[in-house]
């Protein structure tokens, strides 16, 4: 990955500022001296270069995803402000809000791999896996809410969803994920996480303080916009207890944007609000204080303790995959006679007696593809790949790729059946050679 802080900037539905905000820290921390890139991930909504005035005639993150274009540093494109780019994102694109899975970890590996002191990625609104995969990808993960009770209400609901797309492949082993999954509803609505963590921690102690290292390191902030008084704003600090008290996670108000009419009205102008506002403004003071809280953020440290606790996410093991299609080999000659389907699923890798947390990534009758997290195992080796979920596989095989982090796996002639039986019910509607 490249060395620039990376922020995340997501929030609940449309109508919180998100866009707004990540705007305008970027051209706050810009300001401030720091080479700063814009990524537009709001996949199939983008309008980052809208209200930069950027014309939308350059390469954009489509370009990327349709191979027209090689890296994302080839969409980066400069703007109006000194030191600030802007790589677009996908407008009004058909599918181009549901990328195939393979398309989405390609563009979080290029977001990851940007040339710059700090990366801006504005994640589309909701709950989606998109925007909680971008959401994952930041040191710093910013959660904009107003002070009106829906919009509370969503940013609850995305740090509660952030938070249960991240733990259950956060390097647990089957029997973890197994318990995990048996103790906690995240449907519940009122359920306290502590109370899960009690539960695990009666069964599995060092379960329930890995679990504590993750929400320790999660890194959330809440940032409150458009907010009319102090008084407004205290709903703010209530959400953040609200968080501390329902999901275990430290999520502060770091930061309340005044509401402000020329906000607004800049994005009709297509000019970046903090561009020309006077620097004794309310809300113009509020963009800086935000952009110079983020850079005081150790976030070597933060990334420190996340690999300390052996923390790694389903997005890790997605970034450290190769790209399967253009710019990576193939598994093998065998996957290229029949159909691969994507499954992406966790899994158990054990190589000679050696068992490892991964993904099965993609699959046919005749082959897998596979990340692994541990050491690769070499090509030759055997390997035996369990999947508990959604359906139980036994896959063996030999590996005739191995590569940054992922194996290409030819199966064995007694895995084929079952392997079609898998595709049958997890791929329906798709054809499984025969």
């Amino acid at each position: 990955m490249g060395s620039a802080i990376r922020i995340a900037v997501g929030g609940g539905k449309g109508g919180s500022g998100k866009s707004t905000v990540s705007v305008n820290l970027g051209v706050a921390l810009a300001q401030l001296g720091m080479r700063t890139v814009l990524v537009d991930a709001d996949l199939g909504a983008a309008n980052l270069h809208t209200m930069l005035g950027v014309a939308g005639h350059g390469p954009t993150m489509q370009d990327l995803i349709d191979r027209r274009i090689h890296s994302l540093e080839e969409a980066s494109t400069a703007t109006r402000v000194p030191r600030l780019f802007l790589v677009p994102g996908v407008g009004a694109v058909v599918g181009g809000a549901n990328p195939q899975h393979a398309q989405k970890l390609k563009v979080l590996r290029h977001v990851a791999a940007l040339d710059a002191d700090v990366v801006i990625v504005d994640v589309g609104a909701g709950v989606s896996y998109n925007a909680l995969d971008f959401f994952e990808l930041g040191d710093v993960r910013l959660v904009v809410t107003t002070p009106q009770l829906t919009s509370i209400q969503n940013a609850y609901a995305f740090l509660k969803s952030a938070l249960h797309r991240a733990l259950p492949a956060a390097g647990l082993d089957e029997e973890d994920r197994a318990l995990l999954a048996r103790v906690s509803h995240p449907s519940s609505t009122t359920e306290r996480f502590r109370v899960v963590l009690d539960r695990v921690a009666t069964e599995r102690p060092a379960l329930a303080a890995r679990i504590e290292a993750i929400l320790s390191s999660f890194g959330a902030s809440l940032v409150g916009n458009i907010v009319p008084s102090a008084q407004a704003g205290n709903v703010l600090h209530g959400l953040s207890r609200m968080t501390s008290d329902f999901l275990s996670l430290q999520a502060k108000v770091i930061a309340q944007i005044p509401a402000d009419p020329a906000v607004h009205q800049s994005i009709d102008r297509r000019a970046p609000y903090l561009e020309t506002a006077s620097p004794r403004q309310p809300a113009a003071r509020a963009f800086v204080s935000l952009a110079e809280h983020v850079l005081s953020v150790n976030v070597e440290a933060q990334r420190a303790a996340r690999s300390l606790e052996g923390i790694a996410s389903s997005l890790a093991l997605s970034i450290a995959a190769p790209e399967r299609a253009d710019d990576a080999p193939s598994v093998d000659g065998y996957t290229r006679r029949e159909e691969r389907v994507q499954v992406d699923v966790l899994a158990q890798v054990d190589a000679g007696g050696a068992r490892q947390d991964g993904r099965l990534l993609d699959l046919s009758p005749h082959g897998a593809f596979a990340a692994v997290l541990g050491p690769v195992p070499p090509i030759g080796a055997g390997v035996t790949i369990r999947v508990d979920k959604p359906l139980p596989l036994v896959l063996v095989g030999t590996v005739r790729r191995s590569r940054d982090g992922c194996i290409g796996v030819e199966l064995a002639p007694a895995s084929v059946e079952p392997c079609r039986a898998f595709l049958d019910r997890v791929a329906p509607g798709r054809p499984v050679p025969r």
